[in-house]
């Protein structure tokens, strides 16, 4: 089943998405239809999570009406032209991933033309929309399900990666540091940082950075959600560790990657990155 995000204004086309959203769950199953106000938990980064749920989904549903670049009456600046506004986020995530567009032009709505949008989404311009209507519904509702089933059989196995090519321990060594990932089945996965110094000819401190959590992976995106990290201090010297945990709130990580063969490259939000080589296979 696709996964399907669905982008709007509450103020523009809110009714209109709720029944929308209602059809859409019927046909499609409600674990694979994504809102703002149904996906996101409590106490979690807004935007990093609307970014994580966009670039991992299979198609973004824009629906478009007649207010949807947010003109304010008391305002001459438009929401859609606002770095932080919401839709453009959504819009420019998906777009940036290559995640499947489909503009839908709510009662005859306009798509508007590359002039009127920020670069980073002029492209929605340019991409063919389909109508929703309230006096056609049901003709439409079939038309839309139909246009996801298409993109989604046509984007399949091609520029999605598949989550099991990532699954077993990859290993990296920079500086002196081995760093090692592990992807498991369920969709957890740890990570290991290791240094060592060495203190005379014969002994040595070990200093450990470990985190763990969950991850998903998008086309080109990778998304690690970290629930726990520890630093630990080894001195061979001495039979007892130093162990520390970084208490700390829920963090999100993001990294481009490429997959292929048995080496896979992370690449950090810096441009850094960093190539590790797959060593084991997956264990449970």
């Amino acid at each position: 089943m696709p996964r399907i995000f669905i982008s709007y204004r509450r103020d523009d086309t809110g009714s209109i998405v709720d029944a929308l959203d209602h059809e859409l769950v019927v046909t499609f199953g409600h674990n694979h239809v994504y809102r703002d106000i149904r996906s996101v938990q409590p106490g979690v980064d807004w935007h990093l999570a609307i970014e994580r749920i966009v670039t991992s989904s299979d198609i973004l549903l824009a629906v478009l009406g007649s207010n949807w670049v947010g003109r304010d009456l008391h305002s001459e600046r438009r929401r859609i032209d606002r770095r932080d506004d919401t839709v453009r986020m959504e819009v420019a995530a998906a777009l940036s991933a290559r995640v499947v567009v489909l503009p839908l032009r709510v009662n005859g709505a306009a798509v508007p033309s590359a002039r009127e949008l920020p670069l980073e989404v002029a492209k929605l311009s340019r991409l063919n929309a389909v109508q929703l209507r309230a006096d056609h519904w049901r003709q439409d509702i079939v038309n839309i399900a139909n246009h996801i089933r298409q993109s989604a059989r046509s984007t399949s196995g091609s520029s999605a990666p598949r989550t099991s090519a990532l699954l077993g321990d990859w290993m990296a060594q920079e500086l002196g540091v081995v760093f090692t990932y592990t992807f498991n089945r369920d969709g957890t996965y740890s990570f290991l940082g290791v240094a060592q110094t060495r203190t005379s000819s014969v002994s040595a401190v070990d200093c450990e950075t470990s985190h763990e959590g969950e991850y998903e992976l998008g086309r080109d995106i990778l998304h690690l959600t970290q629930f726990r990290s520890t630093v630990s201090v080894i001195d061979h010297r001495f039979p007892q560790r130093s162990t520390h945990d970084r208490p700390q709130a829920l963090r999100e990580l993001r990294f481009k990657f490429r997959l292929a063969d048995d080496r896979l490259t992370l690449i950090d939000a810096d441009g850094q990155g960093c190539t590790y080589l797959h060593v084991l296979g997956p264990m449970h």
